[in-house]
């Protein structure tokens, strides 16, 4: 049900094209079945770095200037697109809880092709990305759990790590992704 890819330190499964989560399933026929990538990812200095440094048809500059991207000092968050069918339903009696979830369920990753999957390189994808397990793929695992356990934590730290220290390095040089772009992705190239 899942592969552990070490050489792209990812999870994957074949399972996800087709969702069975209840969670992940579409409130209605016209929407996409994505599973998952309805997540807005945000792109850490991790995930920056190795795209500041590969060949791809999309580079660093796309994400800090994609539409739906929101750029913070040190990461980038691109929002998932929401279905216009979202719009179309009455929210009034809703919590804030209840909205947020209800727009989820409407999101689609903007990296997400049907039929495909994620579209990112995989050294593109944050630690979300790479090591999330759904509750309906977990039920079924025949991999021992703390060897899965241990794999997503060697994930998480790894970028954890990375984020800290470059974080606190670029903000020693005074900048930053939103003021000083071009310097973040020179920096990070070096790295």
């Amino acid at each position: 049900m899942i592969t552990i890819d070490q050489a792209n330190m990812q999870i994957i499964s074949t399972s996800c094209l087709n969702c069975q989560d209840v969670y992940f399933k579409p409130p209605s026929g016209e929407i996409p079945k994505v599973g998952c990538c309805s997540y807005s990812p945000t792109f850490y200095l991790l995930q920056l770095a190795n795209m500041s440094k590969k060949e791809h048809s999309f580079d660093i500059k796309s994400i800090l200037q994609h539409q739906a991207a929101r750029v913070e000092d040190y990461k980038v968050t691109v929002f998932a697109h929401v279905h216009e069918a979202y719009f179309k339903v009455s929210k009034k009696f809703l919590t804030q809880m209840e909205k947020d979830d209800l727009r989820h369920s409407y999101s689609i990753c903007q990296f997400f092709k049907e039929k495909k999957g994620c579209i990112l390189d995989p050294s593109f994808k944050n630690s979300v990305c790479r090591s999330f397990i759904c509750t309906n793929i977990e039920e079924s695992l025949h991999y021992d759990q703390q060897v899965v356990q241990a794999f997503i934590n060697e994930i998480r730290t790894e970028e954890h790590g990375f984020q800290k220290y470059h974080e606190q390095v670029l903000k020693q040089k005074g900048i930053n992704l939103r003021e000083h772009s071009e310097e973040v992705i020179e920096y990070l190239k070096t790295i």
